[in-house]
């Protein structure tokens, strides 16, 4: 098949979708177009913050929205409402991006160009069907098929993976395995892994945090223990620091800092329960105890999965590695947070 041909394969699939599959198409277009894109999804008090999905690293958000058959006064206010939304609930928008499965009208158009003068410091773009057709026909057949769920020649559905280093990491865990924040550090770690030039993690920076790290770990294990703890933050090193660069870009967005605490305590309180103690400021003196922590973060079905075990391993290291379980150095007792009744 010719790249026309392919081109109004694609035409045709983004017209006969509905809303909810344009959004999945989306999705699994982006993921491949940019390594750091997550996708988000409506849920909780906070809703799904005024994107559909967003880039950790480029700070791009997007919103997919079927607007076929709306009305312009609608899709202007649509645009609208979710870039305000989004500029007051996230943090360093770099590009905000509003998707479309229908060509814009000149009204829509000149209307966001105005949002463009309103906001000179912001990248604001719109992607029509042919936008999205185009960066679709770019890839190979097989991404095609699978971005759009369909078999290019005879139209039969496809397995529609995002991608295949993303391949183990499952979209629709069972309710009683809802993995909430845990869920999407997988998915963050498996997205950005190949990209380690990206962590800033290298030169006077690296070894000051290696020396501080070395320091604790020997006044928590013996020197036995201490070769094997050290192999391990060796093999696991590039994911404990992609989980400290999610939990920094969580942490600055509105509501993310509290998912962040719960995690935390969820972590120390196992802790305590693992070793039968009553203080996280204590020496662990157990090389087991990373391993027994984390699988508990590892989904049923995946727990002889080295890339989920290895992902819940590294949380748990980043933790370890932040003074929140195990003995603390002299520095970092020093460093003693305030609580909530500090001063009375």
């Amino acid at each position: 098949m010719d790249k026309a041909g392919i081109l109004r394969v694609i035409e045709d699939r983004i017209k006969a979708i509905d809303a909810s599959e344009f959004q999945d198409l989306c999705d699994r277009l982006l993921i491949k177009l940019y390594p750091d894109y997550t996708q988000v999804r409506a849920g909780g008090k906070l809703g799904d913050m005024k994107n559909d999905g967003y880039c950790y690293v480029s700070r791009i958000f997007f919103q997919a929205h079927a607007s076929r058959g709306e009305t312009i006064s609608k899709i202007k206010t649509k645009i609208e409402t979710d870039l305000n939304g989004c500029l007051a609930k996230q943090n360093d928008v770099q590009k905000f991006v509003y998707i479309t499965n229908d060509v814009l009208v000149g009204e829509i158009e000149a209307f966001v160009d105005g949002l463009r003068k309103t906001n000179t410091t912001l990248k604001i773009e719109t992607w029509s069907p042919l936008k999205i057709c185009t960066l679709i026909s770019d890839f190979g057949i097989d991404d095609i098929e699978q971005i759009i769920s369909r078999n290019l020649t005879s139209g039969s559905v496809v397995n529609n993976t995002l991608n295949q280093q993303n391949n183990y990491i499952s979209l629709a865990l069972s309710e009683e395995e809802d993995l909430g924040i845990i869920e999407e550090i997988f998915k963050f770690i498996s997205q950005l892994i190949v990209i380690k030039n990206d962590l800033n993690d290298s030169g006077n920076s690296r070894n000051e945090k290696l020396k501080k790290l070395l320091e604790k770990i020997k006044i928590n294990f013996n020197e036995v223990q201490q070769e094997t703890i050290r192999n391990l933050f060796s093999n696991l090193w590039t994911r404990t620091q992609l989980v400290q660069k999610y939990i920094e870009n969580q942490i600055e967005m509105d509501g993310g800092e509290e998912m962040v605490l719960a995690l935390k305590d969820d972590i120390q309180a196992k802790f305590l329960k693992t070793l039968n103690v009553d203080n996280t400021d204590v020496e662990i003196n157990d090389i087991n105890l990373f391993e027994t922590i984390s699988i508990e973060y590892v989904p049923k079905a995946h727990v002889k999965n080295v890339h989920y075990t290895s992902n819940a391993k590294a949380i748990v290291l980043y933790f370890f590695e932040l003074c929140d379980i195990g003995k603390k150095t002299t520095s970092e007792t020093e460093l003693k947070q305030n609580d909530l009744f500090s001063g009375l």
